[in-house]
């Protein structure tokens, strides 16, 4: 994945701070939920990240968005974080400026969402309007793009449930990681996937994501991930006149387990509302 965009970093730094903080690698890089004053910088964010993916481009076949193509993304994407804070587990480092969305297998809405959920008329009223924008935008797609769109899901689907089986209902999930240009190699993307896999070695189960950038297949292998699948897009496809696209799944093992011990060296926090979760995290010999 290639990311490009910018932000200002001292207002970032003021903005994340506010929210409760998971020293997981530095006294630095502070991981924190994502606000929802920071979405609309994620969800820019995101869009320049992923502007060159190569499943994107595949879907849409290698044209350039219209620009109200763009706007309408971009309030998609918006729309899917804020729904998301509520329903999912959503980290950013510099308000907005690097993120991850990660689901584990219960449907409980996350502790340490910074925005507590305000009645669930909110989320419901928020999946209706997405379901609504979508189904808009669906219609504006090609024949071809919303066939490809079906495909990518389908082989996704099918990938996943053909690597994991059963197994994929209990393990979590990192959905999206992206990361600003300007903080790349400062470890910010390695900050924000430690955070979920924390969490799940918290829960006991593993990690899985699926990668359509095969450079980033040593950034996951850096951080215990490997690769356990491989799927492909576009090879039965005559419209498609590149090679097809490859699409890694990637799963990380449990690797921590969580004890009682007070001379740990490994603490990963959680506050909300004044609530200290102190857990132990120590390696397997």
């Amino acid at each position: 994945m290639q990311i490009q965009g910018a932000s200002s970093s001292a207002s970032a730094q003021n903005s994340a701070t506010k929210a409760p903080q998971y020293p997981l690698l530095s006294d630095t890089t502070i991981v924190a939920p994502l606000k929802s004053d920071d979405i609309l910088r994620a969800a820019k964010t995101f869009e320049r990240a992923f502007a060159d993916d190569p499943i994107f481009r595949y879907i849409c076949n290698e044209r350039e968005p219209t620009h109200e193509e763009v706007m309408l993304d971009r309030f998609l994407i918006s729309l899917s974080l804020f729904l998301w804070t509520r329903t999912k587990r959503v980290f950013t480092v510099r308000a907005g400026s690097a993120n991850i969305v990660c689901r584990g297998n219960d449907s409980t809405p996350p502790k340490d969402s910074v925005d507590q959920p305000r009645g669930d008329s909110v989320t419901k009223l928020a999946r209706r309007l997405l379901a609504a924008s979508l189904k808009y935008r669906d219609s504006k797609m090609s024949e071809l793009e919303n066939r490809r769109r079906n495909e990518v899901d389908e082989k996704m689907q099918d990938a996943a449930v053909r690597t994991f089986g059963d197994r994929v209902e209990k393990m979590w999930l990192i959905e999206d990681l992206w990361t600003d240009t300007r903080l790349q190699g400062h470890g910010c993307g390695g900050a924000l996937l430690d955070t979920a896999t924390a969490m799940a070695d918290w829960a006991g189960q593993s990690t899985w994501l699926q990668s359509s950038n095969a450079a980033n297949v040593k950034f996951y292998a850096q951080h215990g991930f490997e690769t356990v699948a491989t799927l492909f897009l576009g090879e039965e496809d005559p419209s498609w006149h590149k090679q097809p696209v490859v699409v890694d799944i990637v799963r990380r093992d449990t690797s921590f387990l969580l004890i009682a011990r007070a001379d740990t060296t490994t603490r990963w926090y959680e506050s909300q509302d004044g609530l200290r979760l102190t857990l132990e995290l120590w390696t397997h010999r």
